[in-house]
């Protein structure tokens, strides 16, 4: 059986070009999917550091409702429980209706 733990390195799956031959030359294709497999589920999910800054300049101008939307659900200020209370709000919001109280 294939063994790849020799290739992590700092919790990444790390094959350089002469290995990743030596591996195709040597074992099947499933034979090394298997073996990927077995290594990168044991790893931590690959997260990519971002900052409210960053959300905020990914999902465009703040003011913008969806936007906001996204925000709050990444900083977990929305709970599920909230989305039927927000989803009558845009109904609202989109057929023109703004006054409180009517839904």
């Amino acid at each position: 059986m294939l063994d790849l733990e020799s290739f992590v390195e700092n919790n990444e799956l790390i094959i350089n070009e002469f290995h990743w031959q030596k591996l195709n030359s040597i074992y099947s294709k499933d034979e090394i999917k298997e073996a990927i497999s077995n290594v990168i589920v044991h790893l931590p999910l690959p997260l990519i550091p971002i900052t409210e800054g960053d959300a905020k300049a990914d999902f465009g101008n703040e003011d913008d409702a969806w936007s906001c939307f996204l925000m709050l659900m990444m900083m977990e200020e929305i709970k599920m429980s909230d989305l039927e209370t927000l989803n009558m709000d845009l109904e609202n919001i989109i057929k023109g209706d703004n006054n409180e109280g009517n839904t």
